[in-house]
């Protein structure tokens, strides 16, 4: 899969990284979806979650059925991550001799098993083990698609602007926080930097409300606003601005991609 990163406006090639739930470049960096403009050949396709225990599973039908068996009945817990052993003896060792001259080694072993899902420790057996366990409920909940922003709107960011774009009755040079991005500031009562990467074209918008900056970004396609909210985007600011304000942000912002990118 590729990504276009938000910051430089790059295709990079990434992967779906299952185990930690994220896209990850080859470079091994975790991006969360809110660094990303748009997204080819998205590998999250290939994965379903869980219902009932929130566990990326492979979209196959062998890897779904093998995880719905990982319900609470003992017999299923031998292959479950949350399975511990104690009390491990060793006995009855026993060699046997090959016609190669090499031995085979047999010996009983019996242990103690026990499930750590929760904070203590239970014998898998027991009936705290069997209503703790994580997978009780996944065979009845069943599965569901990766929830990604770009599913609910896809190519949000089709249309990208550029630093010509922004019309010097309105925008104004603000300065250079660092080599790779120019900041310029709106001519309004109330304050609004349009942040340019070094190949000129526009990544986001900070709006500073009451001394906090409200990071967000402008779709074409949809005519929205979202907001960047640590690793996602959100339909309304983390701070609590009112609505007249945010429609007033966005008809400034919207003028922009009107124009001829």
């Amino acid at each position: 899969m590729k990504i276009l990163d938000r910051q430089n406006c790059e295709w990079v090639e990434a992967h779906w990284d299952a185990h930690y739930n994220t896209i990850t470049t080859q470079d091994g960096l975790r991006i969360p979806e809110s660094q990303i403009f748009a997204i080819e050949d998205d590998e999250r396709d290939k994965y379903v979650v869980c219902a009932s225990c929130g566990e990326m599973i492979p979209n196959t039908k062998a890897a779904i059925k093998k995880h719905q068996e990982l319900m609470s009945k003992s017999d299923k817990c031998f292959n479950c991550k949350y399975l511990r052993e104690t009390n491990v003896k060793t006995d009855k060792k026993s060699y046997t001799r090959n016609e190669d001259g090499t031995y085979n080694y047999v010996a009983k072993v019996t242990s103690k098993l026990l499930c750590n899902v929760t904070y203590s420790y239970n014998d898998i057996n027991s009936e705290n083990a069997n209503k703790n366990c994580r997978y009780r409920q996944c065979a009845e909940k069943g599965v569901k698609k990766i929830e990604s922003f770009f599913a609910q709107y896809p190519d949000a960011f089709d249309c990208l602007a550029t630093v010509d774009a922004l019309d010097s009755k309105i925008w104004e040079f603000n300065y250079i926080p660092n080599h790779n991005v120019c900041m310029y500031k709106a001519k309004k009562k109330f304050t609004l930097y349009a942040k340019v990467n070094s190949k000129g074209i526009i990544r986001e918008f900070d709006c500073v409300y009451r001394g906090y900056s409200n990071y967000c970004v402008y779709s074409k396609k949809y005519d929205k606003l979202f907001w960047l909210d640590g690793n996602r985007y959100m339909d309304r600011p983390y701070y609590n601005i009112s609505d007249a304000r945010i429609n007033e942000i966005k008809t400034l912002i919207s003028q922009i991609y009107t124009k001829e990118n």
